[in-house]
């Protein structure tokens, strides 16, 4: 049936976006899934790497709205499969990202992120990539506290995302 589909539509993007949508009707759900995994299939089968299919995907047109993008989690799924860890090159995908190209910068992103429900999962895998990145980096408290710019805030220090990262 995918190769159907795929024959019509030529693009995976397009047909990762119908599996999406299709999940979410009850009439259509396990159709959909199934479908979705035959795609991830038709990847591996193909040596698609997680770049490729981030590419693929459209992921990288926006960062703003990434970690809210139902396709993120397709590529999360993927690249599990890959037996790679997904949160690692997000993290580093995001800084490379200008928005957030800087630690206080990402640290606020995913700290925002962690208050949605929709985000809170992948967000919460992320924050514990950067503190893994940070521990591997042997970064100090201090040196972290730096590298947010804590130092900055005066006595609304306690009230920026920032700094609940820093606690952690």
């Amino acid at each position: 049936m995918l190769s159907a589909l795929k024959t019509s539509y030529k693009d995976d993007f397009v047909l990762a976006k119908m599996f999406v949508a299709a999940k979410e009707s009850s009439s259509t759900k396990a159709i959909a899934g199934k479908l979705e995994q035959a795609q991830m299939s038709d990847w591996l089968r193909n040596e698609k790497s997680a770049d490729e299919v981030f590419k693929l995907l459209k992921l990288d047109d926006g960062v703003d709205d990434l970690l809210t993008n139902p396709l993120l989690s397709n590529w999360v799924i993927y690249v599990e499969k890959l037996n790679e860890n997904p949160y690692s090159i997000l993290l580093g995908k995001l800084k490379m990202s200008k928005p957030t190209a800087t630690d206080d910068k990402l640290v606020e992103m995913i700290m925002k992120a962690k208050t949605e429900a929709s985000t809170s999962s992948i967000a919460g895998k992320l924050e514990a990539a950067q503190l893994e990145k940070w521990l591997s980096e042997k970064q100090t408290a201090v040196g972290v506290f730096k590298l947010l710019k804590l130092g900055d805030e005066g006595i609304f220090l306690l009230y920026r995302w920032n700094a609940r990262a820093w606690v952690t």
